[in-house]
């Protein structure tokens, strides 16, 4: 709602002790500039543009479903609506993401359209327009540049000069996004600590700061929920197998089979690369089926089934996939985001406008944004962002949200300069460590509680 206000500006001066207070871009430029324009159309068809945000949250997953079939349509691939009902429904971790209103769906829109260009017309103008899409619409860019690394090594031998431009050109592309944006230069620098600081401190798990469930290595519990990857990597393994014995794969089949490898690998340094590594195996799986049948290797079977029961197994399939998917998504615990309208109407009437508000859990940052924008607060995401400009103050900060450390109401008053401070509901034994240590609470609702730092 603040579009393009709070979205062009160099600075952010709704953040009190992050970089964005000074230096300040909207890494999903592109991204806001569609959530807005798909708020917009509520607004004029009269409907709600209250939470949960069904509209926009639907307009980005079916650009994503869509884009994925009309994708395995185009190579060919048999019974694609099969592999985008799977795509929804058999991955429970890529399901989960993908019912979130977040920047990663349209990211991974991007990626798959990009992929589809690169196995098709490979227009060098197209590939610098992905480049420049690319730096628009998701903070982590880069990530377009694996697919086109992919590209170069498998066609150096058959066009060596389409192999370095193509690259170069998205490389090109996205360099020009950056430069050529609002924000310039605090693109550059504020991709730095997003792409490469908490990139490494993630996979290496020295952060100084806690950042996100979804950035770090996956348990064994993860993996098994999610082992339906795993599987299909290893049925894509045996299906090259026997498609070798015949013939090489197509170009394209070899392309998603060198993703869903590189995204296995990656997934045990960051779940989230699942995001990316689930549609590329489905792709590479269903090019697999295609080569293999059009090589005649499932000839024989394909004509049993289709003469004895093809509608039956399409039936058992659709419900079996129904059902498996209803069973994984209820097997994880999803993080339910509380809503904090009652702190917002409350604030608006009891706190003059500019309040300075410390929010210890830099993830209550956006539904404070939104309940109540006109106040300032401590922290945003990511928190390296904070980190970055006082790290000191930061890793106090987060030595007391775990709990490792207690600060008095006036030491945390004067670390973070503010008057209050907000502990949203999920962080309940922060709120009741806080109370218990002489903390005094001034507002207390089903969606938290506001602490005065410096009670009368």
């Amino acid at each position: 709602d603040l579009f393009p206000e709070g979205c062009v500006g160099k600075t952010f001066p709704w953040m009190t002790m992050s970089i964005w207070k000074d230096r300040f871009y909207d890494k999903e430029l592109f991204y806001h500039a569609m959530l807005a324009a798909f708020r917009g159309c509520e607004r004029v068809l009269g409907w709600s543009v209250d939470p949960p945000f069904h509209f926009p949250g639907l307009a980005f997953d079916l650009l994503l479903i869509v884009v994925f079939a009309m994708a395995a349509a185009a190579f060919r691939i048999p019974r694609p609506y099969f592999l985008t009902a799977i795509l929804v429904m058999l991955c429970p971790f890529f399901t989960q993401r993908l019912l979130m209103l977040r920047p990663h769906v349209l990211a991974i829109t991007i990626m798959l359209a990009y992929c589809w260009h690169l196995t098709g017309a490979r227009r060098l103008w197209l590939s610098f327009a992905f480049g420049v899409l690319t730096a628009y619409a998701y903070s982590n860019p880069h990530f377009i540049l694996l697919p086109a690394a992919v590209f170069g090594a498998l066609m150096i031998r058959r066009n060596a000069r389409m192999a370095w431009l193509v690259p170069l050109a998205t490389l090109g592309g996205l360099l020009a996004g950056l430069t050529l944006h609002p924000q310039f230069p605090n693109t550059f620098i504020l991709w730095k600590i997003q792409c490469v600081d908490v990139i490494r401190q993630a996979v290496f798990q020295q952060s100084p700061v806690y950042l996100g469930v979804e950035l770090y290595q996956p348990k064994a519990a993860w993996l098994v929920q999610n082992a339906v990857f795993f599987g299909l990597l290893l049925l894509n393994g045996a299906g090259l197998r026997q498609l070798l014995r015949r013939c090489r794969p197509s170009f394209e089949t070899a392309f998603f089979l060198i993703l869903q490898t590189a995204a296995a690998i990656g997934i045990f340094l960051s779940k989230r690369v699942l995001e990316y590594g689930w549609p590329f195996a489905l792709l590479a799986g269903g090019l697999l089926f295609r080569d293999l049948k059009e090589a005649g290797v499932l000839t024989i079977l394909m004509d049993r089934c289709r003469r004895r029961a093809v509608g039956a197994i399409h039936l058992a399939l659709a419900v079996g996939f129904c059902i498996l998917g209803i069973l994984q998504i209820r097997s994880t615990r999803l993080y339910q985001v509380p809503e904090l309208r009652g702190f917002g109407d409350w604030a608006a009437k009891k706190l003059p406008k500019g309040t300075a508000v410390a929010n210890p859990n830099w993830s209550d940052f956006p539904q404070l944004f939104y309940s109540a924008p006109q106040f300032r607060y401590s922290l945003g995401i990511d928190p390296m962002f904070g980190h970055h400009a006082m790290p000191e103050k930061i890793e106090t900060l987060e030595a007391f949200r775990t709990g490792r450390m207690m600060l008095s109401p006036r030491e945390l008053r004067d670390l973070t300069q503010s008057r209050f401070a907000f502990v949203s509901s999920h962080a309940w034994m922060l709120a009741k460590d806080m109370h218990e240590n002489g903390y005094v609470f001034i507002y207390q609702g089903d969606d938290g509680w506001l602490f005065d730092l410096d009670p009368q």
